[in-house]
């Protein structure tokens, strides 16, 4: 007996209203091969061992769960390993093999490749090595160039509308998962880690770099188009002035949120208006302020002469307009000086 079937026998009031969804199954999809090997988690690699072919040259992070390596051909490649704890921890293997799966599935010029080994003793997957800086490193020695920077804020909102037709968000947007590919007189930006992606709205993620984080995510909010959007603000507010909008946010701080920022603009006298009323809008406090959706901030970048100026929600007269409010100023100081005058006189 068919689902459809059943259900209206059992209510004949939905017997109208009733569909049927007929699903042919192509091919068997990844997790029906990959996911059914056991994951077998590699303790401590050591320089010039060979896993699968690949001889493995040296570690690209601290944690020795990520190689640079070379395959039989002698190409580059990274291989990233699960970490220890998935051995033991479910979670963290459930996690790893998600992961993998999301690397491996989404496929955009603006993500670093990455791909299942044809053979495999142990659970790793690769990627393409791209040698470039990060955008920490690139930064770290003077602030992006406004034209980089935008090509920048072009790419990460292009990058995170791909991830959300796959119901996807990055997660953990933010300099040290970029990279800075130069050739000749062009300049790409490619993303790196998907470690921390996760369903778009899920409320259950905590995973991110807390200086990244929208203040709603403190708060239990989920991820969301909006969320995301908070951490490219951040990302370009970084790249052009070198500094974070609310402070550096240590693990586990409670951060405030109280000071408003100093524009772009009033640390990098190079950053014009629009762009800078962009960055603003998306690194508001509060939701309302912020950028919704991508194809909001999308929209501004490619029409800059339409960006209206930023003002959040309930701001003094001095950082709406500063210009008015010292105008308003000196009319009252000049009343002042005026009305003493007049009282000098009479004495």
């Amino acid at each position: 007996m068919n689902a459809t079937l059943a259900i209206t026998r059992e209510n004949e009031e939905l017997r109208d209203d009733a569909s049927a969804i007929v699903l042919d199954v192509v091919e068997p999809g990844w997790r029906s091969e990959h996911a059914r090997r056991p994951l077998v988690v590699v303790g401590a690699l050591q320089p010039g061992e060979t896993i699968d072919g690949y001889v493995l040259e040296r570690t690209l992070q601290d944690n020795d769960r990520v190689w640079l390596a070379r395959d039989p051909a002698g190409r580059a490649k990274m291989l990233k390993f699960p970490p220890l704890e998935a051995e033991t921890d479910e979670v963290r293997r459930d996690g790893f093999v998600r992961e993998a799966w999301n690397a491996t599935r989404v496929q955009s010029p603006d993500f670093v490749a990455a791909q299942l080994p044809e053979t495999e003793t142990l659970r790793y997957y690769l990627m393409d090595y791209v040698e470039a800086p990060t955008l920490r490193d690139v930064i770290r020695r003077a602030p992006l160039p406004v034209e980089q920077t935008v090509e920048l804020a072009r790419t990460l909102v292009r990058a995170a509308q791909f991830l959300l037709s796959h119901d996807l968000a990055h997660g953990d947007l933010k300099p040290d998962n970029v990279l800075v590919h130069r050739t000749g007189n062009e300049t790409r930006f490619l993303l790196l880690d998907l470690g921390s992606s996760a369903e778009v709205y899920a409320v259950n993620s905590r995973a991110g770099t807390p200086s990244y984080l929208a203040p709603e995510r403190f708060r239990g909010g989920a991820l969301s188009e909006s969320t995301e959007i908070y951490a490219i603000g951040v990302t370009l507010y970084e790249a052009l002035t070198r500094a974070y909008p609310y402070g550096e946010v240590e693990r586990f701080q409670q951060p405030s949120f109280e000071r408003t920022p100093r524009h772009p603009s009033q640390l990098n006298a190079a950053v014009p208006s629009w762009l800078d009323a962009i960055v603003c809008r998306a690194i508001a406090v509060d939701p309302a302020d912020r950028y919704r959706y991508f194809s909001e901030p999308a929209y501004d970048l490619e029409h800059p002469a339409e960006v209206p100026p930023f003002q959040r929600r309930g701001a003094p007269l001095l950082e709406r307009d500063p210009l008015l409010f010292h105008r308003a100023l000196n009319a009252i100081l000049l009343l002042v000086i005026a009305g003493l005058l007049v009282l000098f006189a009479r004495h």
